[in-house]
């Protein structure tokens, strides 16, 4: 195992943890650990498993225990004087597990024992198990109301009281972020905030949450009971693609029925009735196991109905709707936007057992419709609708339980942005089709969500309802991602959907009990290792990743910043059939070069220059196609090319990234035989600056360009500048999709040669970096600075010969040299030369001589032998001339 250096980015002695702590903590959560992948790999959304732990000296031991309801019960005994107010200790029972990302703690003290006024029992989220690490809480005390209390390690508390209320009262804890808030209900829909604490340091990536319970009296258990209790994840946050989210467990109010559900996404689009023969009716505990409610639609003329709004549709819409139908007959409508005779409505109902999502343009009307049943009348099932808008038309996708059952692509172009003004939840547009069921939830974005937040939605309800197969986390990414780096050199790691990471750094599998979690320290390497992570979150399948680091001392002349590709044919090639299927990108940014075409691949040249090897590109047909991107080049571009051109077509590029012939490319190019030219397109509109002395045939050169990001263009050739417009175009920042090695972007324009490294920045660099760049590729190369290659010397003149004859071949002092026997010119594909050769008939040896990549001319003998006595061998037979026997000049009898 090779030694790997860990330097934390933050600083834990202040406000987090010291790295002795931290220590401590961690086989507390590799504890947890096993009772974590239980709950992975359950979707039974109410098969949590709880640990139960005594924080500080308590003088008895806590107890845990459930009950199967329904609803589920928890009751937890716990001794100890409490949620200290000092920072010294806390001294309490807590029945936790491990957990991250955003996430709610919401549930009913239905019991709290009154040994003393102060006995508590609530929520809590906390760092560790160490007595003064930090936490925050929501609780009950038996005498004196609810209170919420938060502290930074080893700090003061800070408590915030909230009502005088005792049990039985619902509590509720969140994390959103950095924001962490404590709420207390008497109906468990009705929310009053307690208190709130926002601080980027309280918790860690991976935490602890549960319930806690205390006497306030050491040695004295306190007993406390929690019914309706929800452990949700993967939260959704307010962002500015949420349009309105209406949840029955938060935002309700009531009178003779239904009459407001609040909206929160914080947008304003509540849906509330008035009448009170149309108000749906709350129903606790309708859904989960009896845990969560849900509201009530008669079918008849129940409704609740939103003010104007909905109008800014034209990127999509993705509707979640969690609900029970109840009726099999008739269209029935969950939700629909819009305005009078359905303008611009959208529209998503149930038809017995089939769904449709209805799309309007103005009056112009479209569908997206299921023929399999995929409704299941009685039972709870989330519905998903999403509309995609199109050049020429939409797509709209209908989703059960996250399975797709319908697309179509050929609904209206888009969703027109206009006030839409006939909006309602249970009832169409016309005021009919009305809902018969039960809905828990409506999610509804203003945009097709992407496949990441969309898994991150599924998880959220699945912990919520149980509803839905196990999503799949993104897998980890790190920056950068394999690549070539000096001694020392930096990575970090993300996740997209906030899931915890384990990683080793030895090339083994990770896992949750023996491996460290990720915390967003730098990591930092002095030798090569390979970086193994998964990504592990609750209600989701985890997922892996993998990078090579090779630590190279010698590329310590590379500038990393901004460096957005680097191929480099000694490292990263992948070969089909002797040819380049994949050419990686040892940048850490994945522009990897590929070709999955067979018949476009180039060659590949072992030793093409200073023993080292190069792609051979045939200037017909042969290329290599780089990803999607390249879009930001706010700083200007560099690019540094150390290639062999052995023939030029005009215009044959180098490297081309645009899209298309003339849209907003970037191109090295080759217009003659000796020139280069940079191109760069605003649109269509081009400019260039080109050397018309950059380039030599058949001789290894460094080429480069560089754009300073304004109107600043300049060529060299192995470090000398050959030429320099300050009138060129600046480049779009844009996404270009056409990218190629070897092509133009619109096909074509093939370059003939070998390419041995390529380095793309999106930056300019400065003059210093260009010299060390320089320096590093003349040194790996030393063919950059070879002028001529000597001619090889044969030992044997061209002419007759007596009989057969050693011939040996002399080259300069390091050169390699190829020969043939046949006539044809050598290549450096040719057979090598490495002692005296045998002439046993006529034959023509020609050899080249190769020194630091450049090629001599060709040395060309040619020898005549007397055919009857030295006759050359029969093609066809194998059988190599190995003696040598002269035939008698007399034929024999």
């Amino acid at each position: 195992m090779q030694l790997v250096e860990f330097f934390h980015a933050k600083n834990f002695s202040s406000t987090h943890l010291q790295f002795g702590e931290r220590a401590a903590f961690r086989p507390c959560l590799i504890f947890l650990s096993s009772l974590f992948l239980f709950l992975f790999t359950t979707s039974t959304a109410y098969a949590q498993t709880f640990t139960l732990r005594d924080i500080g000296s308590t003088g008895a031991t806590g107890s845990y225990s459930t009950g199967s309801g329904p609803p589920p019960t928890y009751t937890i005994g716990g001794a100890g004087t409490g949620i200290s107010a000092s920072g010294s200790v806390d001294s309490f029972a807590f029945s936790n597990l491990s957990t991250s990302g955003n996430i709610e703690l919401q549930g009913k003290v239905t019991t709290l024992g009154s040994t003393n006024a102060n006995s508590l029992g609530g929520l809590m989220m906390r760092e560790s198990y160490s007595a003064t690490a930090a936490e925050v809480a929501i609780y009950v005390t038996s005498g004196n109301g609810v209170k919420f209390t938060s502290r930074l390690h080893g700090q003061n508390s800070t408590t915030v009281n909230g009502s005088s209320s005792t049990t039985p009262v619902y509590l509720r804890l969140t994390k959103n972020g950095n924001v962490y808030t404590g709420w207390e209900s008497q109906d468990g829909v009705s929310w009053t905030q307690v208190g709130t604490i926002t601080d980027s340091l309280l918790l860690p990536q991976l935490y602890l949450a549960g319930f806690v319970s205390s006497s306030t009296q050491s040695g004295t258990l306190n007993s406390v009971t929690f019914s309706n209790f929800s452990y949700m994840t993967s939260v959704p946050q307010l962002e500015s693609d949420l349009l309105a989210w209406y949840r029955s467990d938060a935002g309700i109010a009531q009178s003779s029925g239904v009459t407001t559900w609040s909206d929160q996404s914080g947008n304003g689009n509540d849906a509330s009735q008035s009448t009170t023969s149309q108000k749906p009716t709350l129903v606790p505990g309708a859904v989960h196991n009896s845990i969560l409610p849900a509201i009530q639609f008669d079918g008849t003329d129940d409704r609740l109905t939103m003010n104007s709004g909905f109008s800014n549709l034209t990127s999509g819409l993705d509707i979640f709707v969690v609900f029970k139908p109840t009726s099999s007959s008739g269209n029935r409508t969950s939700i629909t936007v819009g305005n009078a005779s359905n303008a611009d409505s959208v529209t998503v109902q149930t038809n017995n057992s089939d769904t449709t999502l209805v799309a309007y343009n103005n009056t112009t009307s479209s569908s997206v419709s299921t023929s399999n049943n995929p409704i299941a009348v009685g039972s709870y099932q989330v519905l998903e609708q999403w509309f995609q808008p199109g050049g020429s038309n939409g797509t709209g996708t209908i989703l059960v339980n996250s399975v797709q059952k319908a697309q179509a692509t050929n609904l209206v172009s888009t969703l027109r942005n206009v006030s839409r003004a006939n909006n309602a939840i249970g009832m169409s547009n016309a005021a009919s089709d009305f809902f018969q069921g039960e809905i828990a939830e409506i999610i509804f974005y203003k945009t097709k969500l992407s496949d990441t937040k969309r898994a991150s939605i599924q998880s959220y309800l699945l912990s919520k309802y149980g509803l839905g197969p196990t999503p799949t986390l993104d897998a980890p990414v790190m920056t950068p991602s394999s690549a070539i780096m000096v001694p020392y050199q930096t990575v970090t790691m993300s996740q997209s959907q906030g899931a915890t990471i384990y990683y080793s750094l030895d090339g083994s599998t990770p896992n949750t009990t023996d491996y460290p979690w990720y915390n967003g320290e730098t990591l930092t390497f002095p030798a090569s290792a390979t970086l193994n992570a998964i990504a592990v979150a609750p209600y989701f399948n985890n997922s892996s990743a993998t990078a090579t680091y090779v630590v190279d001392p010698n590329t310590i002349g590379i500038p990393r910043s901004g460096l957005i590709t680097w191929l480099m044919a000694n490292e990263g090639i992948t070969l089909a059939s002797g040819n380049v299927s994949i050419w990686n990108d040892r940048s850490g940014q994945n522009n990897h070069a590929t070709q999955s075409n067979s018949s476009n691949r180039p060659g590949y040249s072992s030793s093409a220059i200073n023993d080292l090897p190069a792609v051979t590109f045939n200037g017909s047909s042969q290329f290599l196609a780089l990803p999607s991107g390249y879009s930001t080049f706010t700083s200007g571009a560099s690019v540094f090319v150390v290639l062999r051109p052995n023939s030029v077509s005009a215009g044959a590029r180098v490297i081309d990234l645009g899209n298309g012939a003339t849209s907003d490319n970037v191109n090295i190019q080759e217009p003659t035989s000796t020139g280069a030219s940079m191109y760069v397109f605003n649109g269509s509109t081009p400019s260039s600056v080109t050397a018309s002395s950059a380039i030599t045939l058949g001789k290894f050169q460094l080429l480069e360009a560089i754009h300073n990001g304004s109107t600043t263009a300049t060529i060299l050739t192995n470090a000398l500048q050959g030429a320099q417009s300050t009138s060129m175009n600046s480049i779009t920042n844009t996404p270009r999709s056409s990218n190629f090695l070897g092509q133009g972007s619109a096909g074509g324009n093939y370059f003939n040669g070998d390419i041995a490294e390529v380095l793309v920045y999106n930056r300019a660099v400065t003059t210093l970096e260009r010299s060390t760049i320089e320096a590093a590729l003349i040194s790996k190369y030393q063919a950059l600075t070879a002028v001529s290659c000597p001619a090889p010397i044969i030992s044997v003149a061209t002419g007759s010969l007596p009989g057969p004859t050693q011939v040996a071949i002399s080259a300069p002092a390091g050169a390699k040299t190829y020969f043939t026997l046949d006539g044809t010119t050598p290549t450096t594909g040719s057979n090598i030369y490495s002692k005296p050769l045998n002439i046993y008939y006529s034959q023509t040896l020609k050899a080249i001589s190769v020194l630091k990549g450049v090629q001599s001319s060709v040395s060309s003998a040619t020898y005549t032998l007397n055919s009857t006595e030295w006759p050359a061998p029969d093609a066809g037979d194998p059988t190599t001339l190995d003696i040598q026997l002269k035939l008698p000049a007399t034929a024999i009898p």
